[in-house]
């Protein structure tokens, strides 16, 4: 029957045409569908370079406004000497008036910002000491990392890991954070010297919701590592 049909000339002529409409329709459809997949993937890196942009902008900027958010430590002479005896001598020695000047301190830092959840003070005595701001208590928690130290006078991104190998007597302030570690230093006319460390306790939360809100696929992972590699942050709860 097929001999039939292209035996004639024009029966060939329209017998050729259609195969060749069926090939072209063919390799359309193909490059048609790998530009729209191609399309879609670069719809999806770029929700991708937007999330890592918006990521990277908020933890740049806690690190470049890292001095103003601890501008209270300079606005009262008595709360900063607290707090310098708090790293030198320790929570025994203060006064039940210097514990509350140093608890007054530290909650005029977290007040401003709803996703700083704590403070963790490191002193040169050698002592770590938790603020929560849920509570508004200062507790002496024990250092048991006994060499951690972050760069003098450098603002330090710590990871979730590495804030809770400090202390057993840790508590997060949520269930995920990640630290911003700078210097307190003893200051006079002409001096600055160096007593301890203050640590800001952030909630990831304000991470993950720009996270969500870029619509990244639900099967994958972005995180944000620090210059050690360790993760400050991830998409998937479970790896930090």
């Amino acid at each position: 029957m097929l001999k039939k049909i292209i035996s004639g000339y024009y029966s060939k002529v329209l017998f050729i045409c259609i195969v060749c409409l069926c090939a072209v329709t063919a390799i359309l459809l193909f490059f048609g569908s790998s530009l729209l997949r191609s399309q879609e993937l670069d719809e999806y890196l770029q929700n991708y370079d937007i999330a890592i942009n918006n990521l990277s902008s908020v933890l740049q900027s806690k690190e470049n406004t890292f001095s103003n958010s601890l501008s209270p430590m300079f606005d009262d002479k008595s709360r900063n000497r607290a707090l310098v005896q708090l790293c030198t001598q320790g929570l025994d020695s203060l006064t039940q008036q210097s514990q509350t000047q140093v608890t007054s301190l530290l909650e005029t830092i977290c007040r401003y910002d709803s996703y700083l959840g704590g403070v963790l003070i490191l002193g040169n005595s050698g002592d770590l000491y938790q603020y929560d701001a849920r509570y508004k208590t200062l507790e002496d928690i024990g250092l048991e990392k006994k060499d951690f130290t972050t760069p003098a006078f450098t603002v330090t991104l710590l990871s979730d890991s590495t804030l809770d190998s400090l202390s057993s007597g840790y508590e997060k302030p949520v269930s995920h954070v990640y630290g911003l570690a700078g210097t307190i230093f003893a200051y006079s006319s002409s001096d600055l010297t160096e007593v301890g460390r203050i640590i800001l306790l952030y909630s990831t939360t304000e991470l993950n919701n720009l996270t969500v809100s870029a619509n990244l696929l639900t099967e994958s992972t972005l995180s944000i590592r620090n210059q050690q590699g360790e993760i400050l942050y991830s998409s998937d709860a479970e790896s930090l």
